[in-house]
């Protein structure tokens, strides 16, 4: 994860991190492990530095919904990236200093939606915004 730097830039998710909660994910809840797309997750990744660099997501909770729609909408893993997407996203509001407080159903909604592109990225910042 690269740190805060000058500016006020966001501290960002990095493909080794997103790897290992990955790895996670597949051991706590289980699936089929491995990568099968890295472009595709790189591509991912990508999506809210590119969004915060051009200013379409100003605030994390913008940025986290981009990171949820990226990594939900990809399917760079073999199995759990729904899963992969939303504790990325947690991981990134939890190093901004933000926890999310949802109903579970709620959350899987929205999930759901965000991997179907029923959501923009914008709609799950606003959502997130109610819930942090």
């Amino acid at each position: 994860m690269t740190g805060a730097g000058a500016g006020g830039e966001p501290a960002w998710i990095e493909l080794a991190t997103l790897h290992l909660i990955h790895a996670r994910q597949i051991e706590l809840f289980g699936g089929l492990p491995g990568v099968r797309d890295e472009r595709a997750i790189e591509s991912a990744l990508a999506r809210p530095r590119h969004a915060w660099a051009y200013g379409q997501a100003a605030d994390v909770e913008t940025l986290a919904g981009v990171y949820l729609c990226a990594l939900a909408r990809q399917w760079g893993y073999a199995d759990g990236n729904k899963r992969v997407a939303l504790a990325g996203m947690l991981v990134f509001l939890r190093l901004h200093g933000r926890t999310l407080v949802a109903p579970k159903d709620e959350l899987y909604a929205l999930v759901m939606a965000a991997a179907t592109g029923a959501v923009s990225a914008e709609q799950v910042g606003a959502w997130v915004r109610q819930h942090v």
